[in-house]
């Protein structure tokens, strides 16, 4: 039987005092449960609200109506608390404890930046998503403009310090907020101006999850790593490697998503590699997408006799390797298309 100090607490990440603070562990490790454990005692003891951050609006209402019960269920502190969901608010006996907020919608709060102002925390639980497409349009800058709308100071503050926690399973290290924060996280802490990232297993319950009939299924999958071992569920490290540039010829500048990394070719082999590193004088400079096309890149749309081809053959024989595994996502993504 597991007691309440063999699960993670994630509140201890407030003691790095970071505004991004990020949890990745495995299922069921105690992430969620203490964070939200966390925001009750807070609003109960001190009166401090909490936003509950979701991505869509389908997610707000009867999804989320139960999603504190297992704490209220499990913790004797809580037996006379009721707390229910009225659309965008969490009422806890009656009185306003925080709110759920979809941030496709955050541009609707920018002029309601009052409701907030006894806002103290934020929650995005399950925040990486299980394919790319779940994300939001330019999620980053939506994230930072409803931070910047929940921190607005009061008088005399031009702005408060409301920290928000990012809760997740180790799907992918390829999401719009590690890009963003240029975050690549390890097993332990992680440090950074203004975020925290602790990357671990919660070996004890892993190893009682191993033991039960659907441990012993899960084992068997990609799935199982992810969920009881940490293990990237999407990531494959294969063809990424560093390299040092000294038996390389620069041939082009690719430009994807906004990124400029430099394709450069082995002199003895044919090997091809793709990296961050290049010569901002290289004339051989080429786009795939229209949001990228700029004057003095060339904009390539077919594989037949192009810089395109020339990528797509090295990688299908194995020949094309990669400085980091975003810029493989990013290649092969142009690659696909």
């Amino acid at each position: 039987m597991l007691k309440n100090s063999d699960f993670y607490d994630v509140t201890h990440l407030l003691t790095y005092k970071r505004l991004f603070n990020i949890a990745m562990g495995n299922r069921t490790a105690g992430k969620s449960f203490s964070c939200k454990r966390f925001l009750l005692r807070q609003y109960l003891k001190y009166g401090k609200q909490f936003v509950f951050l979701v991505r869509r609006t389908t997610e707000v209402g009867s999804q989320t109506n139960g999603v504190f019960n297992d704490v209220l269920n499990i913790c004797p502190e809580f037996k006379n608390t009721e707390m229910v969901v009225k659309n965008d608010t969490f009422l806890i006996n009656k009185e306003t404890a925080g709110f759920i907020i979809p941030l496709s919608q955050e541009g609707r709060y920018k002029k309601k930046s009052g409701m907030f102002t006894d806002v103290h925390y934020i929650l995005f639980d399950e925040y990486i998503a299980d394919t790319q497409t779940e994300y939001l349009k330019d999620e980053y800058n939506k994230i930072v403009s409803f931070l910047t709308t929940v921190s607005r100071g009061k008088a005399g503050e031009p702005t408060r310090f409301v920290p928000i926690f990012f809760l997740c399973n180790a799907v992918s290290v390829i999401n719009p907020l590690f890009n963003a924060l240029k975050l690549i996280p390890k097993m332990g802490v992680v440090k950074g101006f203004n975020y925290v990232c602790e990357c671990f297993v919660n070996e004890k319950v892993a190893q009682l999850y191993n033991q039960t009939q659907l441990g012993v299924a899960l084992n068997a999958t990609s799935y199982g790593d992810m969920a009881l071992k940490n293990a990237f569920l999407l990531d494959d490290y294969s063809f990424v490697k560093n390299v040092t540039l000294k038996d390389y010829i620069l041939k082009a500048l690719l430009k994807i998503n906004g990124n400029i990394w430099g394709y450069w070719s082995h002199k003895y082999t044919n090997e091809g590699y793709i990296s961050q590193q290049y010569n901002s004088f290289c004339p051989f400079r080429y786009v795939f997408n229209i949001d990228d096309v700029a004057e003095d890149w060339l904009y390539i749309k077919s594989t037949t006799k192009t810089i395109k081809g020339q990528l797509l053959t090295l990688f299908t024989n194995n020949l094309l390797y990669f400085e980091s595994l975003k810029i493989k996502n990013d290649v092969i993504e142009v690659l696909q298309f």
